[in-house]
């Protein structure tokens, strides 16, 4: 029995195990002004970000990155996302997750602490710009934050989620198939209480069938690590007359149809928001310039 229990403590602690990666590029490489910022989650831990700030907009957009990723990743194109944000106007605020990139942390929490990190960089939000809408555009792990946090948040205007997964459980035991389920349990109480990550701590069905804030739901119809059926179930589920669903027929990859499609991609969540926050005049942005352009779209 005792071997078994510390099989489980190492299954548990390569459950929150995560990849830190490198920012690799920087607003400004594609010509837009952005601040370096540093704000807290309730526990004390440094975030990290970039806050693209527009004074003439209501809204602000906040990027949520995946797990194992950061605010500047490649792969989803998450620095053009943004700069295509700030270049039509809207101000945004993208930041790595504790335990990724250069925020603070050593390890993940499935969810069950990076809650407190969306909070916080919703209050970073409303504290700069008091009366803007905020609306929150997550990817995988990011997207379900987004909506446990908007389920409960006032301040949430409104949420783009990209791939979201019910539960994160659902994940790991797809990369633990092989392991008998007794174990997977066991393992699963030891990550709860020794690493504050409880795999099943993100419980999105519920959630969503009682939440109020409008919500975008995305997802390719061959995403192999997040299945599709995760987006139609959770947006199924709720009988919120502004939930969405906008599936990607015959596109392959987790996350990557912004990337792949950035024109559609945007113009379609850009259509999404404008139900129901303020959609900015379209702003040229010069990161070598102090002014920002104004033109009529």
């Amino acid at each position: 029995m005792c071997l078994v229990i510390l099989f489980a403590i190492f299954v548990a602690s390569s459950f929150v195990k995560t990849v830190r990666t490198r920012i690799t590029g920087i607003p400004s490489d594609l010509g837009v002004s952005f601040e370096d910022v540093l704000f807290h989650a309730d526990d004390g831990i440094a975030l990290s970000g970039w806050y693209l700030e527009n004074p003439t907009s209501s809204t602000t957009i906040i990027i949520i990155h995946d797990r194992d990723r950061d605010r500047s990743d490649s792969q989803m194109g998450l620095l053009n996302l943004q700069v295509d944000y700030a270049k039509q106007g809207f101000s945004v605020l993208s930041f790595d997750l504790r335990g990724c990139g250069e925020s603070t942390g050593k390890h993940g929490h499935l969810g069950q602490l990076e809650t407190l990190d969306i909070d916080a960089a919703v209050l970073y939000v409303r504290r700069r710009k008091v009366q803007d809408s905020i609306v929150l555009h997550g990817f995988g792990l990011g997207a379900a934050l987004a909506i446990e946090v908007g389920a409960k948040n006032q301040d949430v205007t409104a949420i783009v989620a990209d791939a979201p997964m019910n539960s994160f459980s659902y994940i790991l035991r797809k990369n633990y198939i092989w392991m008998p389920s007794f174990i997977f349990r066991v393992s699963g109480y030891f990550s709860k209480m020794i690493y504050e990550s409880d795999p099943y701590c993100l419980q999105l069905i519920e959630k969503v069938k009682n939440i109020r804030t409008p919500i975008f739901f995305i997802h390719s119809e061959y995403d192999q690590l997040v299945p599709v059926w995760n987006s139609i179930n959770l947006c199924a589920s709720s009988t919120n007359p502004h939930h969405y669903l906008w599936i990607h027929e015959n596109h392959l990859g987790h996350c990557t149809y912004y990337f792949d499609n950035p024109a559609e991609y945007f113009l379609r969540v850009k259509d999404f928001i404008s139900k129901f926050a303020p959609i900015p005049i379209h702003v040229i942005r010069d990161s070598t310039q102090n002014h920002i352009e104004q033109k009529v779209s």
